[in-house]
């Protein structure tokens, strides 16, 4: 049988390197201009070019496979997370900061406890637009090598199986429905993210031998 990730190994180990990469690079370009300046023309040309054309250096480098998949996942789904971390930061009240700032407070302690809870929404949706543009790559990272739902659907359309095809189509909706609802809860739901993932994880069909 197949372990829960193996569906997506390539999307957990890309976001995961998304979360790792993307909002650091995202509070120090909404903390500090020169920084945004550098990077916003990166993530313009990570949006523009086409992931066909930056594919093929990591297929250079790295090869075939798993490894290159992730990398060019993650930089297709990348650039949403550092822009709304930015405009998050961007978008706390100045007097807020400012008056953390005159009571003391140290910059570590402006951002932990004022700048990141207040753009915890924005951080949150980014999170969500990420995983979903990861999960939009399944198919382009089947074609080069990676494993898991994405090369079913891509065995599906190489042999024109259009049953193949509906189960796989309705198994990546199911899952990006899922993963969106995880990530994008209800006003009404106050459960953070990772108690409601542990609540997923634990009522999920148990493992057959």
């Amino acid at each position: 049988t197949r372990s829960g990730c193996d569906w997506s190994s390539d999307v957990c180990s890309s976001d995961l390197l998304c979360v790792i990469i993307g909002i650091p690079t995202g509070v120090a370009c909404g903390r500090i201009d020169s920084v945004w300046r550098i990077v916003r023309p990166l993530l313009d040309a990570m949006q523009v070019v086409h992931s066909f054309v930056y594919m093929l250096p990591f297929v250079f480098f790295f090869g075939v496979g798993f490894v290159s998949a992730t990398m060019v996942t993650m930089v297709f789904a990348l650039p949403p997370l550092i822009r709304l971390t930015n405009l998050g930061i961007r978008q706390v009240p100045e007097d807020v900061v400012e008056a953390a700032r005159a009571y003391g407070a140290s910059e570590r302690r402006v951002l932990t406890d004022v700048q990141l809870p207040l753009a915890r929404a924005a951080l949150m949706t980014g999170i969500n637009q990420t995983l979903l543009l990861a999960i939009s790559m399944l198919g382009i990272a089947a074609i080069m090598g990676a494993g898991g739902l994405g090369r079913l659907l891509y065995r599906s359309i190489a042999n024109q199986d259009i049953a193949l095809a509906g189960s796989g189509g309705l198994a990546f909706f199911i899952v990006a429905v899922v993963l969106d609802r995880l990530t994008q809860p209800d006003d009404t739901d106050r459960a953070g993210l990772f108690s409601r993932i542990n609540a997923a994880w634990k009522t999920r069909e148990p493992r057959r031998s």
